[in-house]
């Protein structure tokens, strides 16, 4: 992975060397100017040295990362079980009971309506 960034980094500085010297300075805009020739006069080390320690400031940015996802899901999974203990301990505290009795109180209300209702067509 930090081969690869280094292959890269180094395509675009070929890319930028490139353009330098083959279009007026003025396309790539002052601060890439003053840029380029900053790198330009520091020798070969300390290229190396600034590569990396940038090289060094993306890894570190992505451990940091990688640790607080890992924070993140940490937390994810205690609130998710937190979540389904809470909602075991009502189940077991007889919801599904009362439920399964209001479901039946309710046909048996409909029942007794329906008869109330027909018995008095008999008469």
């Amino acid at each position: 992975n930090t081969a690869t960034r280094r292959i890269c980094r180094t395509i675009k500085v070929d890319a930028i060397m490139t353009l330098s010297n083959s279009l007026p300075m003025i396309i790539l805009g002052p601060c890439a100017v003053r840029q380029i020739e900053t790198y330009q006069a520091m020798s070969s080390n300390e290229l190396d040295s600034k590569i990396a320690a940038g090289e060094k400031k993306l890894e570190d940015a992505e451990e940091g990362f990688k640790e607080e996802v890992q924070k993140l899901q940490h937390a994810y999974e205690r609130l998710s079980n937190e979540k389904d203990e809470k909602m075991k301990a009502v189940e077991d505290a007889g919801l599904g009971l009362m439920k399964s009795c209001k479901v039946a109180k309710i046909k048996a209300d409909a029942k007794a309506k329906a008869d109330t209702a027909g018995g008095g067509d008999e008469l």
